[in-house]
């Protein structure tokens, strides 16, 4: 039982250690985004609106065109780095997203995100939107708030993994592994809103999140192990009553046991 308590310890730190994927560097989707970039930045409606042909009627684009133009008008020279790649389904297309930051030289920062289809590489979808990021002091607080409330909440899994482990009752297993089951609350502010929930396998590790146009702060509950906590003494005292009333059904009764043995005595004596 300890050994199962090591391994699936070693298995909830893998998975929650590992939050940051490789991304798939695509050179493709660069190419596509740097040249659109291009078009917008030297005001080349043209070449620009080839592009988009297949995805955007004339007045979508003119609209887009219109709104991005002040935007990268006065760029001098600009970085793009990518940072996500994943595959998705719109509406039964099947397509892959690319995302990138942008740095222009002026130190302005933009979020590009570009969709493709599978079968040609043909551009899909493209927006940029401008960078929205929390003040240094304010990122740098929250990482140290979630980093202590992280370590706590690890710790006390570790300790109700141990205390589970160490218990007589029934189920310890599948109580271990309830134990690791933590909610998840992401929230998302600036160009992105949402709230997310999710019930994750793993131990808790809350975080705060940032890319070019939005923050995520995700906040882990171990419910698993509060829950555990809570019902502990309980499920202790229920596995001792129980093996008490199997104790009381396998051994016979003492005092009717003596008083058997008395009845035989005395009948011997009469006798």
């Amino acid at each position: 039982m300890r050994l199962l308590c090591f391994v699936l310890i070693f298995v909830g730190v893998c998975f929650s250690l590992c939050a940051c994927a490789a991304i798939i560097q695509n050179d493709y989707a660069q190419e596509v985004t740097e040249s659109i970039v291009d078009g917008i930045v030297d005001g080349d409606y043209d070449v620009t609106r080839a592009m988009f042909k297949d995805i955007a009627s004339d007045e979508e684009f003119d609209a887009f065109f219109a709104t991005v133009s002040p935007l990268l008008g006065d760029t001098n020279d600009y970085e793009l780095r990518q940072v996500g790649w994943h595959t998705r389904l719109d509406n039964g297309i099947s397509t892959y997203s690319v995302t990138f930051e942008m740095h222009t030289g002026g130190g302005d920062k933009y979020m590009i995100e570009t969709h493709f289809l599978k079968d040609d590489n043909s551009l899909y979808y493209f927006n940029i939107l401008p960078a929205f990021l929390f003040p240094a002091g304010v990122t740098l607080f929250l990482q140290i708030v979630f980093a202590v409330i992280s370590l706590a909440a690890c710790v006390f899994c570790i300790w109700m993994i141990v205390d589970c482990a160490n218990r007589k009752m029934k189920n310890k297993a599948l109580w271990i592994i309830l134990i690791l089951l933590s909610l998840s609350i992401t929230a998302t502010i600036g160009n992105d809103w949402g709230i997310r929930f999710m019930l994750r396998l793993v131990f808790p590790i809350s975080k705060i999140m940032e890319n070019a146009v939005s923050v995520s702060l995700r906040l882990t509950v171990p419910i698993g192990a509060i829950i555990y906590f809570i019902l502990r003494k309980e499920l202790t005292q229920k596995m001792l009553e129980a093996e008490a009333a199997e104790r009381m059904i396998s051994e016979p009764d003492s005092e009717a046991l003596n008083e058997a043995e008395s009845s035989d005595s005395e009948t011997e004596q009469d006798s």
